[in-house]
């Protein structure tokens, strides 16, 4: 069980600082993350000592948790969407994410393998609704500057983390072809890295939010 990985830590890191600015987050539609990131640690941790210590599989766990993961950063982003075209879409990618992965645990891969499609599909669908949050966030007239609004490190953290996703499957391809025997250490080492990326982005968002909040109408920080 201990030691735990350092992305583990970062996860409870982000917990931890959702938790400690829990009063400015109350305010706004980030504190939906207080909730989504208690059940995210509490997965990684159970998934953990199921593998670690009672020599179980974990799949199973992360078949149910990976497409609420995906939702919800869909979730985040469409509620700061202008846009209805842009809202529906949402509406549509998280309904056929919980459809497809239904359907794919009953009648296909199973409950307790590991359906490796829902990764694929889930971070191109988040990297695709991120670069919208990103035009929306630009489209708006913040008068603080950018680097200071939450979502805008909410969305930048889950577009590099699922671009990274999407093109670290496409390597691990092409690692399985040439047979490195240090190929699952390279795979966890980027992934480990890319969910620090993530989180660390989440941290900065809520104390953002503490220090600064959401408001359009401040005056510019220099």
């Amino acid at each position: 069980m201990f030691p735990l990985p350092l992305s583990l830590y970062f996860e409870l890191a982000a917990l931890l600082t959702s938790m400690l600015c829990w009063r400015a987050l109350r305010t706004s539609k980030l504190i939906w993350f207080v909730p989504y990131l208690l059940f995210i640690v509490s997965v990684e941790l159970i998934a953990r000592f199921l593998y670690r210590e009672l020599n179980q599989p974990n799949a199973w766990l992360y078949n149910l948790s990976i497409p609420v993961e995906y939702s919800f950063y869909t979730f985040i982003m469409y509620r700061f969407y202008t846009r209805k075209i842009f809202v529906n879409a949402s509406y549509f990618f998280i309904a056929g994410l919980f459809l497809y992965s239904l359907i794919n645990i009953i009648f296909i891969t199973g409950l307790t393998n590991v359906n490796a499609d829902i990764f694929v599909i889930g971070s191109i669908g988040c990297l695709f609704f991120s670069l919208i949050s990103l035009f929306e966030i630009y489209r708006q007239d913040y008068e603080l500057s950018v680097f200071l609004i939450p979502i805008f490190w909410i969305t930048v953290g889950i577009m590099l983390f699922n671009a990274g996703e999407i093109m670290l499957n496409m390597m691990q391809s092409y690692l399985a072809k040439t047979e490195l025997r240090n190929a699952p250490n390279i795979f966890a080492f980027i992934n480990h890295n890319l969910i620090n990326v993530l989180y660390s982005s989440f941290i900065i968002a809520f104390l953002c939010q503490k220090i600064y909040g959401t408001s359009k109408r401040v005056s510019a920080v220099t």
